[in-house]
């Protein structure tokens, strides 16, 4: 049941379209450092309408944050997040 890399891109450009505040995906956008692989498609397109947050898996970060235009991905590989407000 896996979509094609065309139909799982437009799904995320109908999904930003507004940018909302949080967007989760399992294969996600590759980090800002060679340490931190990821869909480098995926990055180019939400760098321009990017989320707050960002929160993906699929690959391991040592480094588990990166910024995505004016928001940030992060990797939960193998993490917990736990949301509060601030």
């Amino acid at each position: 049941m896996r979509r094609t890399e065309k139909d799982f891109l437009a799904s995320i450009e109908t999904t930003v379209t507004p940018p909302p505040d949080v967007l989760l995906l399992h294969e996600g956008p590759s980090g800002s450092t060679a340490q931190q692989p990821g869909n480098a498609e995926v990055r180019a397109l939400l760098e321009s309408r990017a989320p707050v947050l960002t929160f993906c898996g699929h690959g391991h970060w040592d480094d588990p944050v990166a910024p995505l235009g004016n928001g940030h991905v992060v990797n939960v590989d193998a993490r917990a997040v736990i949301l509060s407000p601030g």
